[in-house]
């Protein structure tokens, strides 16, 4: 049986423990060999000197230009040692499948709960109240691996198709140099 319930009711909300890192953490960035992942609204946008989580959770963009575009993903699941900026939600799940929940999230239309036109946001009040599916365990737990499944296979893909892409732009602009270079005669051709 499949039950519709509240974000709020389903996730605490960790919110309240991120923060902006400091400069000095962020100047010691680029020298120290333990520096941290800081994950913003759209997935880790640099390194930083300490780290605020240490396990698994689920952070969901908070404001920006993604929360319409969905150019990447808006949740998504963080791992490892990490800091999150005030650009993104912080749910931990209260029980069930962290990857299913986090997929579920990125699958869902927030249009409705966005406010602001120069600033799209996505309010903690309003991401609370949205209501989500959550099936028993098992079920999520099939979904989940299904997905994992799936879309490594729609990756590995991705990625085949861009490597002959990056080969058919490395051929065109030789093709093009040897051509305007004279090293392949085209006075002949058609």
């Amino acid at each position: 049986m499949r039950f519709l319930i509240l974000l709020a009711l389903c996730h605490h909300f960790l919110s309240r423990s991120k923060s902006p890192p400091s400069l000095t953490g962020r100047r010691n960035r680029l020298t120290s060999s333990s520096a941290s992942k800081n994950d913003g609204a759209s997935g880790v946008i640099d390194k930083v000197e300490n780290y605020i989580f240490d396990e698994p959770l689920i952070l969901i963009g908070e404001d920006g230009a993604n929360l319409h575009l969905r150019s990447t993903p808006l949740a998504f699941k963080a791992t490892g040692k990490y800091w999150v900026n005030n650009h993104a939600h912080v749910l931990k799940p209260k029980h069930g499948n962290i990857d299913y929940l986090t997929n579920m999230l990125e699958s869902l239309d927030y249009t409705h709960y966005i406010t602001g036109a120069a600033q799209p946001k996505l309010t903690s009040e309003h991401l609370m109240n949205i209501t989500v599916i959550i099936p028993p365990s098992l079920e999520q737990a099939q979904i989940a691996n299904f997905l994992d499944d799936k879309t490594q296979q729609i990756d590995e893909l991705i990625a085949t198709e861009q490597q002959k892409i990056e080969l058919l732009k490395k051929y065109r602009q030789s093709l093009i140099s040897e051509v305007v270079t004279g090293k392949i005669d085209v006075r002949n051709e058609g």
